[in-house]
């Protein structure tokens, strides 16, 4: 039996490779499956690894899911790639199966079982399985009811649970988090992981803040004055001589530039986190950071890791795209 991890971001990366310690699992029956062009850089693991980057883009494209023929030539590339690359029997680590390629992995052939990994936010959402009922998701719904004759992939239905899943796997399934909060509003077996304890290698001085972006801009659920005049007031009641700042990498060279320019206005240094640092890991190895921002994930892991954190959230709620973003997630920091 194999046991495939599926990763896109640091924290899913970390959250896995706790539940790898976890179940203690060998190294051989082990398989991370990358999308979204993650690349781990900077934790050697004696894992097998796999970028299905490619075929996830594929999948993503704007209006793809109207494409059914598309999807179905994805479907038998995936399947493909599978029997290639692993032909055996293996339990999938998903964050979810809301979208394309966790379904498709799901249902394969070989998938004799499916568990679902903390990926963030989301899972500390009261929202969890609720299923969405716009017009557009409805007719999504309704238009692959008659052709997705391989019944490997849906539409609009809930990012954990599908009825033929439940079937298939007689569900409930387990959750691996790494806190008791993680899935709360979900109520199948959960199991509490650490993330492992790894030595980064990056000196920082923990007496001076941290501020953590999003791309706000980038993904429109917030304006961009408002954006950059809640970081600019932030920033004047915050920062120190010395800072830390840490982008995302969804950013725009454009906004960073403004980002960095409101310190250095202020005769204020600036010392860049950089990317290939999972900033998750330099939160379990230095206590007690003062970590800033607005609605990052990584400020709701601070708090669980004990560290202070501010949030200065509230500046964005006078604008109209953030008030329409919050009404799709139910946390607060």
């Amino acid at each position: 039996m194999k046991y495939l991890f599926y990763a896109h971001t640091h924290t899913l990366f970390l959250t896995a490779l706790g539940v790898v310690n976890y179940l203690k699992l060998k190294p051989e029956d082990v398989i991370f499956l990358y999308t979204r062009n993650y690349a781990n850089k900077s934790i050697k693991i004696p894992y097998k690894e796999i970028d299905l980057s490619d075929i996830f883009s594929d999948s993503m494209k704007n209006g793809e899911e109207f494409y059914f023929w598309k999807l179905n030539k994805l479907v038998t590339k995936v399947d493909d790639l599978i029997a290639e690359e692993i032909s055996e029997d293996y339990i999938a680590y998903l964050p979810h199966v809301g979208v394309f390629l966790p379904q498709v992995l799901a249902t394969n052939k070989y998938c004799k079982g499916i568990r679902f990994v903390e990926e963030g936010l989301n899972c500390y959402s009261s929202s969890l399985g609720i299923r969405k009922n716009t017009w557009r998701e409805f007719l999504k719904r309704l238009y692959s009811f008659g052709v997705n004759s391989y019944k490997r992939y849906w539409f609009s239905d809930s990012p954990f649970f599908h009825e033929f899943l439940k079937k298939r796997y007689n569900l409930p399934t387990e959750l691996f988090g790494i806190s008791f909060n993680s899935f709360f509003s979900l109520n199948e077996k959960k199991h509490v992981v650490k993330w492992p304890n790894i030595q980064t290698g990056f000196s920082l001085d923990a007496s001076n803040p941290i501020y953590i972006f999003e791309a706000a801009i980038e993904q429109k659920f917030a304006s961009k004055d408002v954006y950059l005049g809640a970081v600019r007031i932030m920033i004047i009641e915050t920062a120190k001589y010395n800072n830390y700042i840490k982008f995302h990498p969804g950013q725009s060279e454009e906004n960073k530039n403004t980002i960095r320019q409101y310190f250095l206005e202020r005769n204020l240094s600036i010392t860049e986190l950089p990317f290939t640092v999972p900033f998750e890991l330099i939160m379990v190895e230095y206590p007690m950071l003062e970590i800033i921002g607005f609605n990052s994930s990584l400020l709701l892991y601070g708090k669980l890791f004990n560290h202070k954190v501010v949030s200065y959230d509230s500046l964005l709620m006078n604008d109209s795209l953030y008030i329409h973003y919050k009404k799709t997630v139910d946390y607060v920091l």
